[in-house]
C-alpha cells in the first residue's frame, strides 16, 4: 500500500527542513536517514509524475557491486586505501538493503545470494581475474571469509561452469555473430555474493514505513519542479530554497534541498549538464521452462554486459543490457529521457538472450511477457556525485546525491 500524498497548500506556506526533490530508492533512503537522525525534521518529498515511477521503479533488482571490475582503475588512479573504502562501501550498500529489509519486514523479495559472472571473452577474463586476485590480496582476512567482500571464487573449467550454472558453453543468441572464432564462448566465471530485491516494493514500503510513523514527512506526487533560487533572505547560516513547482501557486521553501534527481539532475543544476548524461536502459521479463534458478546473473563479453536475476514469486527471469549490441556501444541511447518507448533493436536481441544463455528445452522456448525501459544517470569517469553544491544565486546547502544503476 502506498502512502498517504498529505501536503496541503497550508502546509507548503511554512519552510521545511528539508526539500527532497525524487522519491526513487535514493530520497527515500536519505529521508529515513534524516528521520533517524532527527525524527521531528519537517521533510518534503516532490516528485514529478507517481511514486517511485523513476528509475528505481523500473530496476530489475540485482543488489550487485561487481567492485573487482573497476577496483584496478580506482587503485590506480585513487590509491589502494581509497579504491578499498569504494569497494567496502558497495558491499556494504548490499548488505545493509537487505538487513533494513528485514528489520523493517518490507515485503520486497528481499533475498542474499551468490551471484556469477559469465566471461565470453579471453582477455576480460584475465583481467577480471587479475583484479579480484589484487582486491583479495588488499583485504582484509575476515574480507576474504565466505560470503565477505573479498570472497570470490575463480572458475577456468567451461565444462564445471556450464554443469554448475546450466548455461551452454556457446551464446547462441541469433542477433549475434556465430562465425567460429567470432562466436562467444565461455572463457571463465566469478561467483559472489550479491542479492536480488524488489527495488519498487522496497522503496515504496520504507516510504509507506516512514510516512506512517513521522508526520512530519509531507509528500507531494505530480509536482515537478521547474527552478531552485535562493530565497531573499538567504544567509549561509541559515540557507533559504525557493523551489518553484509547476502545479502549486505558492513557492516551496526549504533550508536544505537535496536533488535526489539522478539522470535529471542538470535541469535544477545547470553547472552538471555536460557531467550527468541521461543513459536509457532496457530490460524484459521472461517466462522460462527452465527450473528455478538460485544465483543471480551477468554474461559478459567484450564490449559489455547483460544481467539476469530470477524472480521466483512470479517464476519470471528478469534480464536486461544489450547496450553494447547497438551500433557505435549504444551511443544513441545517451541523453535520451523517453522511458515510454523501447529500442528495437535492442528488444530483438533480449528476446532471444536466454535462449542463446541456456539454450532451449525439448522445443521450449523462453518467452517475453513485459518490456520496458528506465533513464539512468551516466557520468564521464562512471563515478557518482555525491555532496553539497550550490548555484550562482546564492550560498550551498543544495546536496547532490546522483548515484549510478
Amino acid at each position: 500500500m502506498l502512502p498517504p500524498l498529505h501536503a496541503p497548500e497550508k502546509l507548503l506556506k511554512e519552510p521545511y527542513d528539508y526539500a527532497i526533490i525524487g522519491s526513487g530508492i535514493t530520497g527515500v533512503s536519505i529521508a529515513h536517514n534524516l528521520l533517524k537522525a532527527n525524527p521531528k525534521s519537517r521533510i518534503l518529498m516532490i516528485e514529478a509524475r507517481d511514486l517511485c515511477s523513476g528509475a528505481t521503479g523500473r530496476n530489475g533488482g540485482h543488489t550487485k557491486a561487481a567492485s573487482y571490475r573497476t577496483y584496478l582503475q580506482h587503485k590506480a588512479e585513487l590509491g589502494k586505501e581509497e579504491a578499498l573504502r569504494i569497494a567496502r562501501l558497495e558491499y556494504a550498500t548490499i548488505v545493509e538493503t537487505h538487513a533494513l529489509a528485514k528489520e523493517l519486514n518490507l515485503e520486497c523479495e528481499s533475498h542474499l545470494c551468490n551471484t556469477v559472472d559469465i566471461i565470453y571473452d579471453a582477455a576480460t577474463f584475465a583481467q577480471g581475474k587479475a583484479a579480484i586476485e589484487a582486491l583479495i590480496e588488499d583485504a582484509t582476512e575476515e574480507e576474504r571469509k565466505h560470503s565477505g567482500m573479498a570472497d570470490y571464487k575463480i572458475y577456468t573449467d567451461a565444462s564445471e561452469i556450464t554443469q554448475k550454472f546450466h548455461v551452454q558453453r556457446t551464446n547462441t543468441n541469433p542477433s549475434i555473430p556465430q562465425t567460429g572464432k567470432g562466436s562467444e564462448q565461455i572463457h571463465g566465471a566469478f561467483e559472489y555474493l550479491a542479492g536480488r530485491i524488489h527495488a519498487y516494493h522496497f522503496t515504496t514500503s520504507l516510504l509507506t514505513h516512514l510516512a506512517s510513523t513521522h508526520p512530519t514527512l509531507h509528500i507531494l506526487t505530480h509536482t515537478p519542479v521547474t527552478s531552485l533560487t535562493a530565497s531573499p533572505s538567504s544567509t549561509p547560516d541559515n540557507p533559504l530554497w525557493t523551489l518553484q513547482t509547476s502545479t502549486h501557486a505558492a513557492n516551496i521553501k526549504a533550508h536544505t534541498t537535496l536533488l535526489a534527481t539522478n539522470a535529471y539532475t542538470p535541469y535544477l543544476a545547470p553547472t552538471f549538464q555536460s557531467l550527468i548524461v541521461p543513459l536509457r536502459g532496457q530490460i524484459t521479463a521472461q517466462s522460462t521452462p527452465h527450473s528455478p534458478l538460485e544465483n543471480t546473473y551477468s554474461f559478459i563479453h567484450a564490449s559489455g554486459y547483460d544481467y539476469m536475476i530470477p524472480r521466483p514469486s512470479s517464476g519470471h527471469v528478469v534480464i536486461g543490457g544489450a547496450l553494447s549490441r547497438l551500433p557505435s556501444s549504444g551511443a544513441e541511447e545517451y541523453g535520451t529521457v523517453d522511458d515510454s518507448r523501447v529500442n528495437p533493436v535492442i528488444s530483438s536481441y533480449l528476446r532471444e538472450s536466454l535462449n542463446g544463455f541456456f539454450g532451449t528445452e525439448e522445443g521450449k522456448r523462453h518467452e517475453v511477457v513485459h518490456e520496458w525501459t528506465g533513464i539512468m544517470g551516466a557520468t564521464g569517469d562512471g563515478r557518482p556525485f555525491v555532496g553539497e553544491g550550490g548555484d550562482a544565486n546564492g550560498p550551498g546547502r543544495i546536496l547532490i546525491v546522483m548515484t549510478l544503476a
